[in-house]
């Protein structure tokens, strides 16, 4: 009996031994695991490798511009500056393929997991400030290394028009509407493209903000007095013609006003309100489409202000103008463009009967040759 119980304590202690055996061997293969992974994942959240500093300025003062927004252009990465105008994003490092757990049937999921890691380094970057203009051409980081010395970024002050248009007798109920006009060049051709319209205060007071720096004209646009006191629709209408800064009376002779950067330009204009007249005029063949395009302006003086509509219904063009002699411009969109032009002349009384004639466009034939 007692050896039978010595033989039962020496199995018991071999079966410790092994037991203990397997848990070090499976402790140690789980540590193999584990800590690498730990390891990498250290790395990738405390130890960045990856980082772009910079500092956004003033393009006029080179000085540094405080709380501006920094960010990429599709909104995945933004920050704000400093009180010097500095700023920086820190990107994670991923974690070395080798590093990554082991593979099994799931590998395509993992190795997906891992590519995903990689950091979303935006290729560039653009500032944004209230008081500045707009950049529409980011900087590129692509090729900036975390070494270099900071990315400067420059913003450009923005230019700004605060007018006012004096209306005689106005109680300031009447708001008139400012058109502002900027030059630009399209293959190597002059063009005048509206930036943007701004109505007037009670005070005449407009503003027109958020201005790059370049050429610009200014006009009020026409509007029709509807005083309650004095308009009578049976009687003489009245209304102010368009004027175009300081004073001239078309578009092509009015001044020119260059803004620089940060620049606030101060115009007054005083339109003058004189007597407008009906306009009725028609077409020599009825026109076939309802997409017709209309402009008008005083002859030899191509350009903006002036206006009037096309009546779909009754097949007319019909409108109101001051005294004057005007150019009449309409083209018809469709299948076959069709274009006319028309001189006529108000003197006092209402304009009635003269028709313009649209002619179809005619086609060039261009011959390519490719000579290398």
């Amino acid at each position: 009996m007692r050896d039978r119980f010595a033989e039962l304590t020496r199995i018991s202690a071999i079966v410790s031994r092994r037991c203990c055996l397997k848990a070090v061997v499976v402790a140690v293969t789980v540590l193999s695991s584990v800590l690498p992974r730990l390891a990498a994942q250290s790395a990738t959240h405390g130890d960045p490798t990856d980082h772009i500093r910079g500092v956004v300025i003033n393009s006029v003062t080179h000085e540094p511009i405080s709380r501006a927004l920094v960010l990429s252009p599709d909104n995945s990465f933004a920050t704000m500056t400093d009180d010097r105008g500095r700023f920086e994003f820190i990107f994670a490092a991923a974690a070395p393929l080798e590093q990554s757990t082991t593979f099994d049937a799931n590998s395509s999921q993992q190795f997906q997991a891992v590519r995903n890691a990689a950091p979303n380094r935006p290729g560039s970057l653009m500032a944004r400030k209230v008081g500045f203009v707009n950049s529409d051409i980011p900087v590129d980081i692509s090729d900036v290394k975390s070494t270099e010395q900071p990315l400067p970024i420059s913003l450009v002050p923005e230019a700004r028009i605060v007018g006012h248009v004096i209306l005689p007798g106005s109680d300031g109920s009447d708001k008139m509407q400012v058109s502002l006009y900027r030059r630009n060049v399209r293959e190597g051709q002059e063009h005048w493209d509206l930036v943007s319209n701004a109505a007037t205060r009670a005070d005449g007071e407009f503003r027109l903000a958020e201005l790059s720096p370049g050429s610009y004209k200014l006009l009020t646009l026409e509007q029709l007095d509807r005083d309650p006191l004095t308009f009578d629709p049976r009687g003489q209408l009245f209304g102010y013609p368009p004027l175009y800064y300081p004073g001239a009376s078309d578009f092509e002779t009015a001044a020119t006003i260059y803004l620089a950067p940060g620049e606030t330009f101060q115009p007054t204009m005083s339109p003058t309100k004189r007597p407008y007249y009906p306009v009725n005029l028609g077409f020599t063949a009825p026109v076939a489409t309802p997409q017709i395009q209309i402009n008008v302006w005083p002859q030899a003086h191509p350009g903006p202000g002036y206006s009037l509509g096309y009546n779909q219904r009754d097949g007319d063009i019909e409108g109101l103008l001051p005294d004057g002699t005007y150019t009449l411009q309409a083209v018809s969109y469709g299948l076959n463009m069709m274009a006319g032009q028309l001189n006529f002349t108000v003197a006092g009384a209402p304009v009635s009967g003269p028709s313009l004639a649209l002619l179809p466009g005619s086609s060039v034939a261009i011959n390519v040759r490719e000579e290398f």
